[in-house]
């Protein structure tokens, strides 16, 4: 069976799967956006040209090469291209039709797969079908856990004293809950479903499966056996309703899971040519350094400010939430979702604010918040504190001198990771891909200003949804495994989080300023 990959079509935002190495045009169609072929696919017309936004195709042929040779960088003719790996393109032609045929009929063609992304916040479930590789639904819950516990280590210690039940009751109602909302949405039932595929890290997948967590107590972290066996059925499948098989991707070691492999997987970090340091950030950072034929893994504990948890007005993405903030004419402007009146923080607006502040003069690198400055009439003191106010009139939400604190530990794990990874390789970094809810919410110029990645690193790619992906790829191509276990083959972990070299790196990686280091 050949490899699917993802193909996207904007800005339709329309995914589907198809083999690798067919023509872009199938991919179009079977995705039922409509693309104008004037001259009949014999590529000498460019009316069906469509730009690359992200990823690559093939490497165009002479002819193709000739027609667009004054055309801008990007531009592919889509009846000459052929998929080659996970791409995101926009028709470029206006075609009247496009409003009417954006969409396929609902109906499976094969049936029904699933992808599975258990993360530690957000648990995300996606549907697809098997003959097509359309994406018809996908669904997305607060993980029960995080009310049990902030971070992966708070709930590791919350089973080692005995609430290990607790733990799995919560991550498997709130998976159970994202099901159900996919397949209602796809119009099917649980018991239709052919396959599942499931990722994440270590300690979500031993809550979800019910195993000990002792392991995870102290170095060397070790994980339990009954989560290195990639096929589950009973249990598990009882307790979500599912009547197929469960492959459950193995974890690489420590904290590193099989997300992380899923995500390197999706993103084709193992063919680039490139030193790529890949990042996948998150309450528990997994990073990544492919060099020299090899990759090396690694994770740190960021904490859950990246998530918006562990801040005074933090919360998930959702109705109300601030995403983002810029400087206007004379005041701040708030991005919020729903287009309501803000009453939390997301991520990635805490990353907003807090950059903004910093443009502003009102925190300097060492992270202290200053009043003084052209947004000085937005601050007060609530219980002594220093606040800085999002709201209309002086009101809330707020980011006070403790969120941007949490913010810096989380970010001084990331770069401290990073930094680590890249000492002791001693390589030099020219392509960076970031992963994972919050790389895919903030900018890449956000993250090298605040130092959370190197600022020196050449192209920045952020691939939103890599774990998903890659765990959709399994669950359309069984035989993909083996490119899975390509990946098993290269990579070797690196436990850095407890090293001197990692504690080092940590205490200069708390300052709000870019870093230069990608090249040793």
């Amino acid at each position: 069976m050949a490899l699917r990959v993802p193909v996207t079509f904007e800005p339709q935002g329309i995914t589907v799967w198809v083999e690798s190495g067919v023509p872009l045009t199938l991919a179009a169609e079977v995705a039922g956006v409509s693309v104008a072929l004037p001259c009949g696919g014999r590529g000498i017309c460019g009316g069906c040209a469509v730009k690359v936004a992200k990823g690559a195709l093939a490497s165009p042929a002479e002819s193709e090469c000739a027609m667009l040779r004054r055309a801008p960088e990007g531009v592919r003719l889509a009846c000459q291209a052929r998929v080659s790996g996970a791409v995101t393109v926009s028709v470029l032609q206006n075609d009247p039709r496009e409003k009417v045929c954006a969409f396929k009929s609902p109906g499976f063609e094969g049936p029904p797969v699933i992808a599975i992304d258990c993360g530690s916040t957000m648990i995300t479930v996606l549907v697809a079908d098997s003959a097509t590789g359309l994406q018809h639904s996908r669904a997305s819950v607060i993980n029960g856990q995080a009310g049990l516990g902030a971070d992966i280590v708070s709930r590791v210690d919350l089973g080692l004293r005995g609430h290990g039940s607790e733990l799995q009751a919560a991550i498997t109602k709130s998976l159970s809950c994202a099901l159900e909302s996919a397949c209602a949405t796809a119009g099917i039932d649980l018991p239709d479903v052919q396959r599942t595929t499931v990722v994440g890290n270590p300690v979500m997948i031993a809550t979800l499966l019910g195993a000990d967590l002792s392991g995870f107590a102290a170095a060397p972290y070790l994980i339990p056996e009954q989560v290195k066996h990639p096929v589950h059925t009973e249990p598990l499948a009882h307790i979500l309703g599912l009547s197929s098989e469960i492959f459950i991707v193995p974890p690489i070691a420590s904290f590193v899971g099989g997300d992380m492999v899923a995500g390197l997987f999706a993103s084709g970090v193992d063919r680039q040519t490139q030193h790529t340091l890949y990042l996948d950030i998150g309450t528990n950072a997994e990073l990544a350094l492919v060099h020299d034929g090899r990759i090396t893994v690694t994770s740190v504990p960021a904490g859950p400010a990246f998530e918006g948890h562990g801040i005074a007005y933090g919360g998930v993405f959702g109705e109300g939430a601030v995403t983002g903030a810029r400087l206007g004419d004379h005041d701040i402007l708030l991005e919020v979702e729903g287009a309501s009146t803000p009453k939390r923080l997301c991520g990635s607006g805490l990353v907003s604010v807090i950059t903004l502040l910093r443009q502003a003069g009102h925190i300097d690198a060492a992270g202290r918040v200053w009043p003084q400055g052209p947004l000085g009439y937005r601050f007060k003191r609530i219980q002594e504190e220093l606040a800085f106010a999002l709201g209309e009139d002086g009101s809330g939400p707020y980011v006070f001198q403790g969120d941007v604190r949490a913010f810096q530990l989380a970010k001084a794990a990331v770069l401290a990771g990073v930094r680590s990874l890249i000492e002791k390789s001693g390589v030099s970094v020219r392509h960076t891909i970031v992963s994972g809810a919050f790389g895919g919410a903030v900018t890449a110029k956000q993250m090298m200003r605040l130092g959370i990645i190197p600022s020196d690193t050449g192209e920045v790619r952020v691939f939103n949804d890599a774990a998903l992906l890659g765990a959709m790829a399994l669950a359309l191509s069984p035989d993909s495994i083996s490119g899975f276990e390509d990946l098993y083959e290269i990579m070797a972990h690196e436990e850095l989080a407890t090293s001197d070299l990692f504690k080092r790196a940590f205490v200069d990686a708390t300052s709000l300023e870019p870093w230069e280091g990608a090249h040793p």
